[in-house]
């Protein structure tokens, strides 16, 4: 540590360049930790919250890195939820990537320089590396993936390290000390897979670079070879195991080749021998493979330690070497498995599973290299700005407004450029990867834009959200591209300056003037704060919690998919919240381990066995398919038991559901107090398709489906309710939590927007529900409960401006508008007219169509349905509020409709002496209504 304080004050180290480092790395850390979610956000992060407190295995190929970092940052005092603290890691890690940003854009432009031995030189490179990292900092993307517990800013950091120690080795390429960077990427390489796959794109690139680099690799096989094998992993995880252990072991003998000539076939018995023995034992031969030669690898390193000479044998060596141990962080997948953790996706306790499970087989055979050739998408939507997954559409909202976007595009392609001018091999390895991380990934990652017809269901597949996070890594770099074009037109300029002879004086006023650019990063951070500040939102959270409290205990409860399952797990393991639900993705029982594992590890009554689960296919059922998910719900609904609150009337209960319907359905009618043990539950969430019963929506089949809260119960049997009145009152009265659904100070996505806009047309469907069960009072008490919590408060005021016309209560909707002092009371009235107006069409044709009905004349049955409805209260309540509406909002362009509705329907049909009895002075004037012949 003195030597590297020392290091400062003999000029070896430049202190303003780490101090800026530092600067970058304490600004985006104290924005992030200013803007992090304080709990579970939606999407993965609730799984992936769940697995690290519980260190369980995620989905599809897993994140065993950052599942034992999330452990990790759990265990740690930070304050604050578990989740939160799971949140940090992503926070952390987005910030010392930032570092590592500006340590790279530093880097590339000082290289710009044959000596960076002046104060304009140093300025300009402080300079272009703040902007770079500041700008990658607060991109749009990144930042959202700082504030969550998500899995691209580790990825992001590995990516960046990696990147710059390929730089910093090109400083040391042809020395021993450049070795030891080579190494450590090699290492961080396969590493990464522990965290996420985007970082790997870079390896491609630095090998090539390292050939162009130094020629001396260029014609190495045996380096070609250890390279050539590590850039097969994308391809295949077996290919790359069994031919890095074999290169590594070809790779050994040539290194070692003078101390083992002699007894090499002694040596290769011991791990030949154990090899044979434990495959003939029944293991799986490639894991084995891997242990004996990686073994003996180490074994042999420990014994001959390195040797001089032989420079790539050595290093194809310990790049086949250090490549598989990192790769051995996948190991958690299949030794946490094999402990049953909570959750374990995919069963990976084999080889066979665990193959399965890094090549992520669940969701297609093919693998993705092949899957890329077969387009998912047209070309122009793709890299368009189509919907969710348009490569341009996310990169133009990156760093500030569209406007902004359009300097920032020309600077950011300087930076590009002027470095392949001033040193091409190195500008052509940055924009190399930046053509990587944004072109290539759009064709690997061949996202779906909806045009390509799925023959079975007839529906074209569309990207389920907006997918620019893969594109992380093609931000990272352009910001830092932008710091480099800022430096560019800084060069630019003061060697113009410098050629044409200005004086030291114009040119430091010009130098300072040039880092005025140093607030450029603010566009970005003022674009992207509101969108990108968590610290508010508490939605996921609640919205979990909301139904988990709506379900009965030791429920079966059917998810729909990631955002009412992943923060559900994490309360229930992550904070103890209602474990005792079980919870099952319908989207997961395709897949045979997942109904295992559901009947075996979690006793869910599924009466299958494992020949009948690996036999299940769709078929079809009146053209419509009948899905793995259908079948086995019916099977658990089936061998649910039935139980009664009457156990007089019922001397054979409890029996299965399957037996229980062979009986009388009249006695089985007579009995509302029927239920299932375990409760069976669907989310609210769930769509038509998944909500089925014996090839039949739950309407029409033996079952019916009730809503309680915000899950649907399962009844045994048909019930004259499609509510739990009672429950749901309560419960949405009482015990719902709806925290910052009516919030807005901060931002909400699509996803966080729509299901808060569910909770309140939930609540203003099932207050429907509860006047038309004749409970007028409490239905009126939900729709105020539900404007109270919407999102468009002034849309939720319509329902209960509507129960308040159907209970004849008109005159009362203004004492319900005071109560919501933060809603435009224009908005409310002008709503409340608005339903008025058709309800009042629809009740005067009722009254027509019921005086038609006894013969009476059309025309006369106009005058008449007017007469009656002139003498209904609430007909003359709407004139009343007809007329404060007018005279508060004169200028509202709903008025004049609403008068002439009034008029058309009523009031030209009614007589003078009629008509006199009422005030419609105001309706005259507005209307322009001229009086009829005989009207006073």
């Amino acid at each position: 540590m003195s030597e590297f304080i020392a290091s400062f004050r003999n000029g070896q180290r430049d202190p303003y360049h780490y101090g800026s480092a530092l600067f970058v790395l304490l600004v985006s850390l104290v924005a992030y930790v200013r803007t992090v979610q304080p709990t579970v956000p939606y999407w993965d992060c609730g799984e992936f919250i769940a697995c690290a407190h519980t260190l369980s295995v995620p989905h599809p190929p897993g994140t065993p890195l950052f599942m034992m970092l999330g452990r990790i940052f759990d265990l740690l005092p930070l304050g604050g939820e578990l989740a939160y603290r799971v949140n940090l890691l992503s926070s952390v890690s987005s910030a010392f990537a930032v570092m590592f940003a500006y340590l790279i854009t530093a880097w590339i432009i000082s290289r710009w320089f044959r000596k960076v031995d002046s104060t304009y030189k140093r300025v300009t490179v402080y300079t272009g590396g703040i902007i770079g990292a500041l700008f990658v900092a607060f991109s749009k993307t990144f930042w959202t993936n700082a504030v969550e517990a998500e899995v691209y800013g580790t990825s992001m950091l590995i990516m960046a390290v990696s990147i710059y120690l390929i730089l910093k080795w090109s400083d040391h390429n042809t020395d021993r000390q450049g070795e030891k960077y080579l190494l450590l990427f090699s290492f961080l390489s396969t590493l990464a897979l522990g965290v996420h796959m985007t970082s790997f794109l870079v390896v491609p690139i630095a090998f090539l670079y390292i050939l162009i680099r130094n020629r001396d690799y260029l014609t190495s096989f045996p380096f070609w070879t250890a390279f050539l094998i590590l850039c097969v992993i994308p391809i295949s995880v077996t290919y790359y195991l069994v031919l890095a252990a074999l290169w590594m072991t070809i790779s050994a003998l040539a290194h070692y080749w003078d101390h083992i000539r002699e007894r090499w076939i002694y040596t290769l018995a011991i791990p030949a021998i154990a090899f044979l023995i434990l495959v003939s034992a029944g293991y799986s031969w490639v894991p084995i493979l891997l242990y004996c030669l990686t073994g003996w690898a180490i074994a042999t390193l420990a014994v001959y330690r390195l040797v001089p000479g032989k420079k790539f044998w050595r290093l194809s060596f310990l790049i086949s070497l250090l490549g598989l141990i990192g790769f051995s962080v996948q190991l958690y997948t299949p030794i946490r498995s094999m402990h049953d953790p909570v959750i374990d996706m995919n069963n990976p306790e084999n080889w066979d599973k665990v193959q399965f499970f890094l090549e992520r087989k669940q969701y297609g055979q093919e693998n993705m290299i092949t899957r890329m050739f077969e387009r998912r998408g047209e070309w122009a939507n793709q890299f368009g700005t189509h919907e969710r997954m348009g490569f341009y559409g996310f990169f133009r909202e990156q760093y500030s407004s569209i406007g902004t976007f359009m300097i920032l595009l020309p600077l950011g392609l300087l930076g590009v450029f002027f470095t392949i001018r001033q040193r091409w091999r190195l500008g052509t390895f940055m924009f190399l990867i930046l053509l990587a991380a944004t072109v290539g990934l759009v064709l690997y990652m061949n996202f779906a834009d909806g045009t390509n017809i799925d023959p079975r269901t007839g529906h074209g597949h569309l990207e389920v959200r907006d997918r620019d996070y893969f594109f992380t890594p093609g931000f990272m770099i352009f910001g830092m591209m932008i710091g480099l074009g800022v430096a560019a037109v800084m060069k630019i300029v003061m060697d113009m300056l410098y050629a044409s002879g200005q004086s030291r004086v114009f040119r430091k006023t010009v130098l300072v003037v040039l880092c005025v650019s140093l607030l450029l990063p603010l566009t970005a951070f003022s674009s992207n704060f509101y969108q990108c500040d968590r610290s508010k939102n508490y939605l996921p959270f609640n919205y979990a919690k909301n139904i988990l409290m709506s379900c009965r205990e030791n429920a079966v409860l059917f998810t729909n998919g990631d955002n009412d399952t992943f923060p559900v797990w994490c309360l229930q393991y992550g904070y103890g919240i209602r474990p005792d639900v079980r919870v099952i993705v319908l989207s997961l029982f395709r897949t045979e381990w997942y109904i295992k594992q559901q009947r075996d590890k979690f006793d869910v009554p599924i009466e299958m066995s494992d020949l009948e689960i690996e036999s299940l296919q769709p078929y079809l059922v009146n053209d419509s398919v009948y899905l793995e998910s259908n079948q086995v719900t019916d099977n658990i609904i089936d061998n649910a038991m039935v139980y009664s609150d009457n156990p007089e009337m019922w001397p054979e209960l409890p029996m299965r559901y399957k037996d229980f319907i062979k009986l009388a359905k009249e006695r089985i009618q007579a009995d509302t107090t029927l239920y299932f043990d375990p409760p069976i539950h669907f989310s609210t969430t769930v769509d038509p398709n998944g909500l089925k019963y014996n090839h039949q929506g739950m309407e029409a089949s033996e079952v019916d489906a009730v809503i309680e809260g915000m899950v649907y119960n399962i009844h045994p049997r048909k019930v004259p309710w499609r509510i739990n009145t009672e429950f749901t009152y309560d419960y949405f009265l009482n015990k719902f939590d709806a925290e910052g659904a009516d919030d807005t100070t901060f931002y909400k996505d699509e996803t966080a927007l729509r299901l808060s806009e569910n909770y309140w047309k939930i609540i203003a469907k099932l207050a429907d529900e509860v006047y038309n069960q004749g409970a007028i009072e409490k239905a009126v008490e939900m729709n105020v409960r539900a404007v109270q919590i919407a999102t468009d408060p002034v849309d939720a005021f319509r329902f209960l401006a509507k129960n308040l016309r159907l209970s004849n209560r008109i005159d009362q909707i203004y004492s319900y508008m005071d109560m919501f002092p933060h809603v435009s009371r224009e908005g409310m009235m002008e709503i409340s007219g608005r339903i008025f107006d058709v309800m009042l069409a629809r009740d005067i044709n009722n009254l027509r169509k019921s005086l038609r009905s006894h013969s009476v004349d059309q025309n006369l049955a106009m005058i008449k349905a007017a007469k009656r409805m002139v003498d209904k209260k609430h007909f003359r309540d709407y004139l009343d509020f007809l007329d404060k509406f007018l005279t508060e909002y004169p200028e509202n362009e709903y008025g004049p409709s609403f008068v002439e509705k009034v008029n058309m329907y009523v009031l030209k049909y009614i007589p003078p002496a009629k008509k006199n009895s009422l005030d419609i002075n105001f309706l005259r004037k507005k209307a322009n209504v001229k009086p009829q012949v005989g009207e006073n």
